[in-house]
């Protein structure tokens, strides 16, 4: 599992002070853009091939509020096709002493091709950081 800490930022929130339902998905989309720059996968480069990793499905449970406060986010592999994976993340607050996370989702991203906006296989970038995420038992 890897975790990625990101700053809960005052936009996040809304106006009672905690996480406004909708940036949970972005809090989970900046760890994971994170975890796959550190390996070299950019949004940039992924263009320059001519293919984005486009949400494709969202299983979200909102467990308990998240303040302004830094997060960590875990986030392992849980499954792989040939077009497509799916991430779980689980954000747990630094400052909680609570041990369960406070939000869950399984995120599903499909290979899409720019030009065509049809499905395509998973770049060799992002199969090969996959199979080392499997190899280091991140997933």
């Amino acid at each position: 599992m890897k975790t990625i800490k990101i700053d809960v930022e005052f936009e996040d929130l809304d106006a009672g002070g905690v996480v406004y339902h909708p940036n949970y998905i972005k809090l989970c989309e900046r760890a994971r853009n994170r975890w796959l720059s550190e390996f070299g996968i950019t949004f940039s480069g992924l263009k320059s091939d001519d293919v984005a990793l486009a949400i494709r499905s969202i299983k979200a449970d909102y467990l308990r509020p998240v303040v302004h406060d830094a997060v960590n986010i875990k986030m392992s592999i849980l499954n792989q096709t040939e077009k497509s994976f799916s991430v779980l993340h689980q954000i747990y607050p630094i400052s909680s002493q609570n041990k369960a996370p406070h939000f869950t989702a399984e995120i599903t991203l499909v290979a899409a091709n720019f030009s065509t906006g049809k499905s395509c296989p998973l770049p060799i970038t992002v199969t090969a950081f996959l199979s080392q995420q499997q190899k280091e038992g991140v997933s």
